[in-house]
């Protein structure tokens, strides 16, 4: 009995300390978990038995395809976007290393949408509550662009002298319809709408109007925002990047493609 007493003694003084380095280096086995939401713009229904499928992998060797650590796999209903939740164990995760999350939509085993870059979910401090990974429609070419129809336009910066970026609260956005050929958004404070001319990489537009509500913090960035958009002559995508430039081919107004959870996306003027 003694002897098994000192054993038992022995190991718990001999890991103790082991343990509470493996605590301090964050090499616990408890799981954690990333969650997010995986979308894309196009509005098109997915056939029925498609999945989604979240990753998260290691990409630290540049000579070694990346590791995966952990993988979630979701039949899919509805519309986007697809909230997913990932988990993973924390003694996979190593300092010093990259890591990178990644999402793709299969159908009978056929790619049907897909992120085209990684997703860092562990470089900002704190974290990230809630990763957005945008997916874009694949086709016989690969990778099919964006169409600035359709699609939620979420306004990042201006070129403008005194105000470039947003105000806090509400982010202003814009969509332009494909079918009714009219735009409508939301400004800072108030909804606008009105109509656009589109040929090919051309873009202007006409009869803005909007609510007159006012919003002291927000109303120099408002009133810049619709001047930048009365002065827009073309426009240019580049993955999830919108940019609209005047007729010098200066870009007045940044916009990045977007989820909007909130009433004003569902609400605007048309």
């Amino acid at each position: 009995m003694k002897r098994n007493t000192f054993i038992y003694l022995l190991t718990v003084v001999l890991l103790t300390p082991l343990m509470h380095a493996c605590s301090m280096l964050g090499l616990s086995s408890e799981p954690q978990t990333l969650s997010g939401q995986a979308f894309y713009r196009e509005r098109i229904a997915l056939p029925p038995g498609a999945h989604l499928i979240v990753t998260l992998e290691e990409l630290s060797r540049t000579d070694a395809p990346s590791k995966v650590i952990a993988e979630q796999k979701q039949k899919l209903t509805g519309s986007p976007p697809y909230p997913f939740l990932l988990q993973y164990e924390t003694a996979a995760i190593q300092n010093g290393e990259r890591y990178g999350v990644r999402a793709r939509i299969e159908h009978d085993g056929k790619l049907q949408f897909t992120t085209t870059r990684y997703l860092d979910p562990f470089g900002q401090t704190p974290p990230q509550e809630s990763l957005q990974l945008l997916l874009y429609r694949t086709g016989p070419k690969g990778v099919q662009p964006l169409s600035i129809l359709d699609t939620t336009w979420q306004v990042t910066q201006l070129n403008h002298p005194h105000v470039t970026a947003p105000p806090e609260g509400e982010a202003p956005f814009f969509e332009l319809s494909g079918e009714s050929h009219r735009v409508r958004g939301f400004s800072g404070c108030n909804t606008f709408g009105g109509g656009y001319l589109l040929e090919k990489q051309s873009l202007s537009f006409d009869k803005l109007f909007g609510t007159l509500m006012h919003c002291e913090s927000s109303m120099a960035f408002e009133t810049a925002l619709l001047e930048a958009f009365s002065q827009v002559d073309a426009f240019r995508i580049s993955a999830d990047q919108l940019s609209l430039m005047d007729q010098s081919g200066t870009v007045l107004i940044q916009a990045q493609a977007s989820v909007l959870n909130g009433k004003r996306a569902e609400a605007g003027v048309r």
